[in-house]
């Protein structure tokens, strides 16, 4: 039977009021039921460690969690060692998409992974995004030190994580790709509901960098030529999942195998 799936959050990492927070949490559920996955709803405590704590314990064994809008605090409570939950954060979600997003964007300008020219802006609020495209090849990223500064006449692709940045007029006249993912909510669940998927067919597993690396090349071949990223549908969710299942089940020891069928 495959494992539950919830989607948790206390807002800890939400500018906006907490009062915020359960329509945001209903849009997520909506993308994540569309693709046949029935979800349930968590508001966590957002002022009590230990409140938050219990509210997961309190969780079936073995769900699959999606927690979004979290601080890196809550983030690290809800992955305790003696936590039984899959937990993808909504940082990671948007790593992987981002990092697909890339990858299109060279593919689009002929440039090799290995040769190209990255540039991250405000990369500390997504720590997960340099080691995702350290194991893709994609083995050239810059950090700026001066945020303000004009990257775009030596990268091929800038992300800025920024809000409040818009694409930049460069793009237009054969500048780099400019990403800048802040507030949209694209980059947060594009891919969400395939790796929910995938993982629930595995009671005990949890998120990997090899799902992530998977993720990422299902969501590269999905995406329609004009476009960085496919909109989510159930058929983009059963891509990813059977291609984060392949690599699951490459790397399983043999008697392990998903607790529902692969369609």
């Amino acid at each position: 039977m495959p494992a539950p799936i919830v989607v948790a959050s206390d807002g800890s990492a939400l500018a906006a009021p907490r009062s915020a927070l359960m329509p945001l949490l209903r849009r997520h559920e909506a993308v994540i039921s569309a693709a046949g996955l029935p979800t349930r709803l968590v508001v966590l405590p957002c002022t009590d460690d230990h409140r938050a704590r219990m509210a997961l314990r309190e969780l079936p064994p073995r769900s699959v969690v999606f927690l979004p809008h979290v601080t890196p605090r809550r983030e690290s409570i809800a992955r305790h060692p003696s936590s039984r939950l899959a937990v993808l954060t909504g940082q990671e979600a948007r790593a992987v998409a981002l990092t697909a997003a890339l990858m299109t964007g060279l593919r689009r300008r002929g440039r090799s992974p290995r040769n190209s020219r990255i540039v991250i802006v405000g990369g500390e609020t997504i720590p997960l995004l340099p080691p995702l495209l350290l194991a893709l090849d994609i083995d050239v990223v810059c950090f700026p030190p001066c945020p303000d500064a004009d990257v775009s006449s030596y990268a091929d692709v800038i992300v800025d994580m920024r809000v409040g940045v818009r694409r930049s007029p460069a793009a237009d006249r054969g500048g780099p790709v400019v990403l800048a993912p802040a507030g949209d909510m694209r980059y947060l669940m594009t891919a969400v509901p395939g790796l929910l998927r995938a993982v629930g067919r595995f009671p005990g597993m949890r998120f990997t960098h090899e799902a992530f690396r998977a993720c990422v090349h299902a969501l590269v071949t999905a995406t329609p030529p004009a476009r960085l990223l496919p909109a989510p549908s159930p058929r983009l969710a059963d891509h990813i999942s059977d291609a984060v299942c392949g690599e699951i089940l490459q790397r399983a020891i043999p008697h392990q195998r998903p607790s529902a069928p692969l369609r």
